[in-house]
């Protein structure tokens, strides 16, 4: 039975991921694959630690015995299963929740007896519509239960575990103070809250209630119908005080005392003064502050505001200099902790943390094919705008054999969204071949407060392509680069596009994945688009002015294309509609223009498997190869990388392939033949002989 692996006294640093192999192209199997684990959660004693296990073939939810290590499987999925979570009921049942051929929503009940560790074990199915609320641990055999009738209503009932099992609900364990029209509930059992959340359809309004213990009315906690306000309890303070995390009384998220009485919020418990913070910590017994978490220059970063809570975060930071450290699960009672450290260049291990002993079990790494490898680290760019706002950027430089492109690569969204300083499978499978990668987080972006984010609304090819510009500047005066390929997916892709339009003396091609090129079809794409709500929305994001929107729309500005461009899309994709794509290529084709395309078959906005971003992203690499003149590693060193990527791609455009291509097919292998592959050569021969023999008849 496997243990777990090692144990490090923290005493001493230790460093991981950056004394390894000579850095090279990583394969994008080694890259693009799932995490080997996730999830992972103590059981209220410590008893136990579940967790989901990727193995390949073998995958589902393990149980590892904390005093022993060993390692136990539970719950196996097949490929047509999706776990979508798990909890501990108490210290020996779990609860686990997951889909079957994305159709079917199942729920069981799991009991860890000394007779069934070590079985594949498929527990007890929940028969009843619903999910769970919480598993009232301090209330032996009682958990909460959220049933859903067949009109789609929400019921909270209380049931025994041992019931469950069985899937009984009885009208008496019915919850007595239902909240019509609730969409969803949880639960505080600290404080023994309800809270039920609301969606007004005609007054566009999302609201949050509560109720509290021994209370028979509901109360309005808060309501609002701006979209962009962030309002999340963090603890109910009693007597109607509450602790949030909210940016409705400031810029940016911060944290507030808040009078649900009033509906008027104190003075701040904690603002950053620059980020909005994600997540805290408070001390319900006092109120204060105990911790905030938000991202420093991309950063997840945790702030202990007392010296005794702060402890056991030094003695990490000490053991792991350099890393990102972030608590995944904890046991009250004996104070350990599951922990997650990676960094930009470490895609992450999980660690089992004793304070008391203050060492750190080593429970798996994350991609363990990359434990050896050298990877790229990631250098802030911070730059100040012409208008005095400050922008950042994150540029990844290959470790060696760098080949003086620049990947510029705009992020999705583009409002609310943003790009990190942390681990990334893309920006390292371009890093590894020799390509810096640069990325910023314009105006638009979240994280940096509510006047920023706001900013980049109606910027689409104006603000937020001169804010890339800025930072695109300060990185070329800096170190020089002379040529460059934009590259993006979703608003990214039309970014790339309106970049390389701008400055085709610098990106010389771009490559635009799943993208929007013609704004005006935004709000006629389907019914659901051409709705009042959804136009409503996106005039506040784009502007509706359909002129300003075609002037801004790369498909009539394709007359001025002078640099090749790659078009990727997926074919059912609804998000950035299909379409835009597919008028794209025409109007590229009828202006003559030099492009390639390829549109995934059955696939929406991006990759949903792994196998599809291997090929996508070794289509990537060959397209930018070919139109910047670099070396395609057909020999020396890497050519068994190649040779093996090649072969893939060629196989799948082959006639009995996923996207048969005769043209493309003939090419790849004939790349994988130079690079050595005797499979690619063979198959040459093969296609050779056979049309000499038709030639022949």
């Amino acid at each position: 039975m496997k243990q777990l692996l090692f144990v490090l006294l923290l005493s001493a640093s230790f460093g991981f991921c950056s004394a390894g192999t000579l850095a090279q192209p990583i394969t994008g199997e080694d890259l693009f694959k799932p995490n080997r684990i996730s999830l992972p959660e103590l059981s209220p004693g410590g008893k136990y630690l579940a967790a989901y296990l990727n193995e390949g073939d073998e995958r589902g939810i393990f149980i590892v015995d904390v005093a022993t290590g060993k390692y136990y499987p539970l719950l196996n999925f097949d490929r047509n299963n999706r776990l979508l979570g798990f909890t501990w009921v108490d210290e020996d049942t779990l609860y686990a929740n997951y889909m079957v051929f994305e159709r079917f929503f199942t729920q069981e009940i799991i009991d860890l007896t000394p007779s069934n560790l070590g079985k594949k074990s498929l527990g007890h199915r929940i028969q009843e519509p619903g999910y769970l609320l919480d598993p009232l641990r301090h209330q032996s055999d009682q958990i909460l239960y959220v049933r859903t009738d067949e009109d789609g209503e929400n019921e909270i009932v209380t049931a025994s575990v041992s019931n469950m099992r069985i899937g009984k609900f009885t009208k008496e364990t019915a919850f007595k103070h239902p909240h019509e029209g609730a969409l969803r509930y949880s639960y505080d059992p600290d404080s023994s809250t309800y809270f039920s959340y609301h969606w007004d359809e005609e007054k566009e309004t999302s609201s949050v209630w509560y109720l509290e213990h021994n209370q028979n009315t509901w109360k309005q906690l808060f309501s609002s119908a701006d979209r962009d306000l962030h309002f999340k309890w963090l603890a109910n303070l009693g007597n109607q005080q509450f602790a949030v995390l909210t940016n409705v009384a400031s810029d940016r998220i911060a944290i507030y005392h808040y009078d649900a009485r009033t509906g008027e919020f104190g003075q701040p418990l904690y603002l950053h003064d620059r980020y909005d913070l994600v997540d805290a910590e408070i001390d319900r017994s006092t109120g204060d502050v105990v911790s905030v978490s938000f991202f420093d220059h991309g950063r997840y970063s945790t702030k202990y505001l007392f010296s005794d809570s702060s402890r056991d975060l030094h003695l990490l930071q000490q053991a792991f200099p350099g890393k990102q450290i972030l608590t995944l699960s904890v046991d009250k009672l004996s104070h350990q902790r599951v922990v997650g450290v990676f960094a930009d260049d470490d895609p992450g291990t999980i660690y089992l943390f004793d304070p008391a002993t203050r060492r750190a079990e080593l429970i798996e790494y994350i991609n363990p094919a990359l434990v050896d490898t050298k990877l790229a680290r990631t250098e802030v760019i911070s730059v100040v705008a012409e208008d005095g706002i400050a922008l950042e950027g994150f540029l990844t430089k290959p470790q060696s054999g760098n080949n003086g492109v620049l990947l510029v690569m705009p992020h999705g969204g583009p409002i609310g969204m943003r790009d990190y300083n942390d681990f990334n499978p893309e920006v390292q499978y371009f890093a590894s071949r020799g390509y810096s990668v640069l990325r910023v987080n314009f105006r638009g972006s979240a994280g940096y407060g509510r006047t920023f984010a706001d900013a980049g609304k109606t910027q689409f090819g104006e603000l937020i392509e001169r804010d890339i510009g800025t930072v695109v500047d300060a990185v070329r005066e800096r170190f020089g680069y002379r040529q460059a390929c934009a590259i993006g997916l979703s608003y990214g892709g039309y970014s790339s596009v309106m970049l390389t339009l701008a400055d085709p003396d610098f990106y010389q091609c771009a490559v635009a994945m799943y993208g929007v090129y013609d704004l005006p079809l935004i709000f006629s794409a389907s019914k659901f688009k051409a709705s009042e709500s959804f136009r409503k929305t996106m005039s506040e994001i784009m502007g509706d002015d359909l002129d300003e929107l075609k002037a801004r729309s790369p498909l009539y500005l394709a007359h001025r294309l002078e640099r090749p461009i790659l078009l990727i899309a997926g074919t059912e994709d609804e998000i950035a509609d299909f379409e835009h794509s597919n008028r794209m290529k025409y109007t590229l084709q009828a202006l003559g223009k030099e492009f390639e395309y390829h549109f995934y078959p059955g696939e929406g906005h991006g990759q949903s498997t792994y196998y599809g971003d291997q090929h996508q992203f070794a289509l990537i690499d060959d397209f930018i190869r070919r139109k910047l003149g670099l070396d395609d590693f057909t020999s020396g060193t890497f050519s068994a990388i190649v040779a093996d990527e090649s072969l893939r791609l060629a196989q799948s455009f082959d006639d009995d392939g996923y996207y048969p291509d005769a043209q493309r097919a003939q090419y790849f292998y004939s790349k994988a033949a130079r690079a050595g592959s005797f499979e690619a050569r063979e198959k040459l021969g093969l296609d050779y002989s056979d049309a000499t023999s038709e030639g022949e008849e």
